[in-house]
């Protein structure tokens, strides 16, 4: 079975991830609060989303783009690490 991965897409999408969950992104005050509210709980579902792509991803190999496949899988690495990251703050913040 061939599949084809939109490497351009996956990145936009970790971005948008990232940069909505950081509140970087225009959106409505009530939608901000929301976000804001639900970090740990919004964290935790991208962390567990982007560990399953990183799962699906380490069972593919590339056809041609070597390069290109290896900086996606090292973008989703980095978010995994961020949103880890930030769930860690919140919970160190929780137990001050």
């Amino acid at each position: 079975m061939k599949v084809e991965l939109d490497i351009e897409k996956m990145q936009a999408m970790l971005e948008m991830w990232r940069n909505s969950t950081d509140l970087q992104v225009p959106m409505t005050d009530g939608f901000r609060l929301y976000l804001m509210k639900n970090r740990h709980e919004i964290l935790g579902n991208l962390l567990q989303a982007a560990t399953a792509l990183n799962l699906a991803m380490s069972c593919m190999k590339p056809l041609d783009d070597d390069a290109a496949f290896d900086d996606l899988k090292e973008k989703l690495r980095a978010f995994i690490e961020w949103a880890a990251a930030e769930i860690d703050k919140l919970d160190l913040m929780t137990r001050e």
